[in-house]
């Protein structure tokens, strides 16, 4: 019999090892030959992109990522632009990746496709706060959130009331381009819409931000 810290140390291991991008990725990404532009975010930000480089079939108009501190340490394809950002909490990078990546999908248009392959984490790396709202006081309500001991699915809602690139709207600023999502859950239930607040990926229901906070 195997006691129960070996068995929940392997069980960890094979959920682990179950959700690595060279495995859970599939392997025919040429999306029938349309130009592709890549951005990655996340925690598996870098494993992803490096997994699915070699899949398109073509060199990528772009392939961006934006990863947690630390995250990009064994990173060794030279054509993928990386920035490194705070997580939990956002910080300067993470407003300097949520420019980048909107910048990037406003250059594609109809006819070519995002590629957007999503990982826990992206919340925070990637960040720009909504119209008329200031960086300082969003870090802040997420902050007060995360101390209050809000449920995820409640700080990403909040998030996504303050942001100008989560809940779908990296994807609209993609101008018509075909957008298409791979994503690694780390939320229970496995909304694609929660996983880094969903950036391509509207919400299905509108939460009353005011009211959870």
């Amino acid at each position: 019999m195997m006691d129960a810290k070996d068995l929940m140390k392997k069980a960890f291991s094979a959920g682990v090892a179950r959700v690595q991008p060279t495995r859970c990725l599939p392997p025919d990404l040429t999306g029938a030959g349309a130009p592709t532009g890549v951005i990655a975010m996340g925690k598996a930000a870098v494993a992803m992109i490096e997994a699915a480089l070699p899949r398109l079939g073509a060199p990528p108009l772009f392939a961006f990522a934006v990863a947690p501190y630390g995250h990009a340490l064994h990173h060794a394809a030279p054509s993928v632009e990386i920035i490194e950002a705070s997580h939990p909490h956002p910080d300067e990078n993470s407003l300097r990746a949520g420019a980048r990546a909107l910048t990037l999908a406003a250059t594609l248009g109809p006819g070519q496709r995002l590629l957007a392959l999503v990982s826990g984490g992206g919340s925070s790396t990637l960040c720009a706060p909504a119209p008329g709202v200031r960086f300082e006081e969003k870090r802040a309500a997420i902050a007060a959130l995360h101390r209050a001991g809000a449920p995820i699915g409640d700080i990403n809602a909040v998030r996504s009331a303050l942001s100008s690139v989560k809940s779908g709207r990296l994807g609209a600023a993609a101008k018509g381009a075909f957008v298409q999502s791979f994503i690694i859950s780390d939320v229970p239930g496995d909304d694609p819409a929660s996983v880094a607040s969903g950036p391509t990926v509207r919400a299905r229901k509108t939460d009353d931000a005011t009211q959870i906070i």
